[in-house]
C-alpha cells in the first residue's frame, strides 16, 4: 500500500480525511456527552468491559460532578458546611419519600375519593 505524501497545507489534510471517510465522524459528538440532569450518558460498553459508578452513602449514584467533588472533597481533608449539609439530607428524605409514595393511588386522589364517598356525589366543590 503505497500512500501519496502529504504537503503541508489543509487543503491536502481535508482531502486524506475525505479519502479515508474520517471527515466528520465526530462531528458533535463531544457535545452529547451528558444528558439534562447533568450525568454523563450511559455508554453501551464492550462485554467484560468495566463500567465505574460512584455511590454515595445512601447507594445513590453519583453524576460526574458529585462524584469529582466528594473524591476532591476527601482528598482535601474538606467536609459539607453544615446549612449544605442539611440541606442535602433534606433532599435526599424528599426524594426517598417521593420514591416510597404509590404513585397509582396518590395522596389528592385518596382524598378526593374520601370526600366523593361521604358527600354521595360523583364531584367535589372547591373552596
Amino acid at each position: 500500500m503505497h500512500e501519496k505524501p502529504l504537503d503541508n497545507s489543509m487543503a491536502s489534510a481535508l482531502l486524506y480525511l475525505r479519502e479515508r471517510d474520517g471527515f466528520g465522524k465526530d462531528q458533535g459528538s463531544h457535545l452529547k456527552r451528558y444528558t439534562a440532569e447533568g450525568g454523563v450518558l450511559d455508554i453501551g460498553t464492550n462485554e467484560g468491559d468495566v463500567k465505574i459508578e460512584y455511590k454515595d452513602e445512601f447507594g445513590r449514584v453519583n453524576t460526574a460532578k458529585e462524584a469529582f467533588r466528594q473524591l476532591s472533597w476527601k482528598f482535601h481533608g474538606k467536609k459539607h458546611g453544615a446549612r449544605n449539609a442539611e440541606r442535602r439530607l433534606q433532599r435526599i428524605e424528599e426524594e426517598n419519600r417521593i420514591k416510597r409514595l404509590d404513585m397509582n393511588a396518590p395522596p389528592s386522589l385518596e382524598a378526593l375519593k374520601k370526600v366523593q364517598k361521604n358527600e354521595k356525589t360523583p364531584w367535589m366543590t372547591l373552596g
